[in-house]
């Protein structure tokens, strides 16, 4: 069994961000990327587009350069509101979008940016992991957890002490105050570190999907 400091399951923008960004700020953390390359994804890809805070996200991890280069830039944002969201009948909607933007965002091509954030991911040091988890052991902040995982024809296990979830939800993953969703809606980022959640990107307290004593 292998043993490093964080293993991150999900190899999709939320994993590989939040990989990215640790050894952006902690290089000396052995970091490990659990999850399907971007060609084996099992998912539809789409165009996708950022906002504000996620552009900044990117630009403060390295990507700057590599958006401003390669993805289209949006000039505006504008929102569309039903006017009377209870009234099935009633199909009017508002119209409007701010005079400018604070700060730069753009519209992303998805399997591109996911290849640049993998590249930029294992430019910084992380270990980048094709196979996907199939069990894991939840310890404390003593003991450390476990990632029972399939990476080609091998069974693999690796030892760490900081688990994050950014994946999707699995049947035999199981959610608990030491594994919570690192997505969920794109509204929030959760990490365990040291035993704890600790939180990055949230909703507010009284959210729905903000978890228990958040």
């Amino acid at each position: 069994m292998e043993n490093v400091d964080v293993v991150i399951v999900g190899s999709s923008v939320a994993g590989l961000m939040t990989a990215a960004y640790l050894k952006q700020q902690l290089p000396t953390l052995q970091v490990i990327v659990l999850g399907p390359s971007p060609e084996h994804e099992r998912r539809p890809y789409v165009g996708e587009s950022l906002v504000e805070p996620a552009a900044l996200f990117m630009q403060e991890i390295g990507l700057r350069d590599y958006l401003n280069s390669t993805q289209m830039t949006k000039h505006g944002l504008s929102f569309y509101h039903k006017i009377k969201p209870d009234d099935p009948r009633d199909r009017r909607y508002s119209v409007h979008a701010p005079h400018r933007l604070h700060h730069t965002a753009w519209q992303l091509h998805r399997p591109d940016v996911d290849r640049a954030l993998r590249a930029r991911a294992a430019e910084l040091g992380v270990r980048l992991v094709t196979g996907r988890m199939h069990d894991c052991e939840i310890g404390t902040a003593a003991t450390g957890h476990r990632v029972h995982a399939r990476v080609g024809e091998s069974a693999v296990a690796f030892s760490c002490r900081w688990l994050i979830d950014a994946g999707a939800h699995a049947p035999d993953r199981q959610e608990s105050d030491h594994l919570y969703p690192a997505c969920r809606k794109t509204t929030q980022l959760f990490l365990v570190l040291a035993g704890r959640l600790r939180t990055l990107f949230a909703p507010p307290r009284d959210h729905p999907a903000a978890p228990p004593g958040l």
